[in-house]
Formats: structure tokens, sequence, C-alpha cells
């Protein structure tokens, strides 16, 4: 069963981590509009400029890290809910709940020291001072958390109507949208507060963001989010239909 769990979280991580390449310039440009405020296409003419194409992926390798490891979350996390949790839960909001918490802890757990490493890399120069995990965490772990419901809610759709292939990615692209704009204040936190040049906390940094931006500034980055978390979803979604169909859960 061990060996089943470690199998199907690295099946997930390569899935993720291959994602995680093909994205990552989505994931730089989302970082410096979120850090700088400024229009995407200034941030495309003025990296051109300074360092070309390249500059676009000199994340790409903690990012890449980071997918891996918050895709084998995912497939420890189902095992996890598959064979302990799913027998004594029957209750489809509290399945969301549990299935939520987990997932976004393990996640948090096993990724965010390469999430971390992975925004320092794409911030550059406008890193001012060491990032502290411990400061990041928490924005971190709600953001994952409250996440997981739209991947949740997805599978639990496709599982309980028995929806096509094609259906379950519609409504998994659907639900990342939603989902990305309720989250995406944690993660502009997480993204201001990676290097700057005091450690503030969730609620500082939130206030300060209202204070000298404006409640505006916490959704910067929307679409190149979603572009992100729908990408992801759908493969989430094509993961979870290639193990049931190898395993033969259903």
């Amino acid at each position: 069963m061990l060996g089943e769990a470690l199998l199907q979280g690295i099946f997930f991580g390569v899935v993720g981590s291959i994602a995680a390449i093909i994205l990552s310039p989505v994931q730089f440009l989302k970082i410096m509009r979120q850090e700088l405020g400024e229009s995407y296409t200034h941030i495309i003419s003025h990296y051109l400029s300074k360092g070309g194409v390249r500059i676009f992926f000199r994340g790409t390798l903690p990012y890449a890290m980071m997918n891996f490891m918050s895709s084998l979350a995912f497939g420890l996390s189902e095992y996890l809910y598959y064979y302990i949790f799913k027998s004594l839960i029957q209750n489809i909001p509290f399945i969301i709940l549990i299935r939520s918490t987990i997932g976004g802890f393990i996640e948090t757990v096993l990724s965010i020291y390469s999430e971390v490493q992975e925004i320092e890399r794409n911030k550059g120069e406008l890193i001012v001072t060491k990032s502290s995990i411990s400061v990041q965490f928490l924005p971190i772990l709600l953001r994952n958390s409250f996440f997981w419901c739209s991947t949740v809610l997805t599978v639990l759709i496709v599982e309980i109507y028995k929806l096509s292939f094609l259906n379950g990615i519609f409504l998994g692209m659907l639900l990342g949208m939603i989902f990305s704009f309720i989250t995406l204040p944690f993660d502009v936190i997480a993204t201001n507060i990676c290097g700057a040049s005091h450690h503030a906390n969730l609620l500082s940094r939130f206030k300060f963001i209202l204070k000298e931006k404006s409640i505006y500034a916490l959704f910067t980055g929307f679409w190149m989010r979603s572009i992100q978390i729908s990408c992801y979803t759908a493969f989430t979604v094509l993961s979870v239909m290639l193990i049931d169909f190898i395993f033969h859960r259903y």
C-alpha cells in the first residue's frame, strides 16, 4: 500500500513538473506583476531588453521542484483519503474540508522551501533581505488549503456524475479560475513578503497593501494565475483519471 502511494505521488509529481517547466514564464510574469504593479507589456519589454528570453526562465528549476512536491502531496493526500478516511466520512462538505485540509498542509510542508527559492529567483535584484519561511508559511498554507477545494470539488463531481474527460477538464478550469480569484490575496501577500525589507506577518502585510496601495492590489496577477491554475487543474484531472484507470479504484 505504501509503495502504491509513493508510486501515485511520483506520477503526479512528474506531471506537475512538466507543467511547471512549460508555465515557468507565466510564473515569472505573475511574480513581477505582483511585485512591481507594472503592466505585462512593460514587464516583458523591460526584461527582454535586460536579459533576453532566458530571464523568464530563471526560476524554472525551483518552480519545477515546487510543483513536483505539490503534486507529490496531492498523490499522498489522495492515498490517505481513499485508504483511511473514505470509509469513515460520508458527508460531502466534511469530505471537502478533510481532503482540502490534509492536502493543503502536506503540500505546504513539502513545497514551501522550493516555493520561497522560486520567488527569490524570479524577483532577482528586487530581493532586499533573506526570506523567512516561518513568516511565509501561513499565507501559503491558507492559499493552498482554500485552493484545494477547487481540485477536490472537481474530482468529487467527476466521480459522482461520471463526467467525460472533456467535461472534467472544463469543470476543473472553471472552478480553478473561481478559486484562483478567491485565493489570490494570499498569493500576493506571499510574493510581497518574500525578500521584503522587513519580515511582516500576514496581517501586517495585508494592512500595508491596503494603506499604501489599494484593495485591487491584492488581486494583482489574476490572469496569469488563472492560466496557471486552469492548466494545473486540467493536468490534475487527467492524472486522477489515469490513476483510476491504472489502479482500477472504481
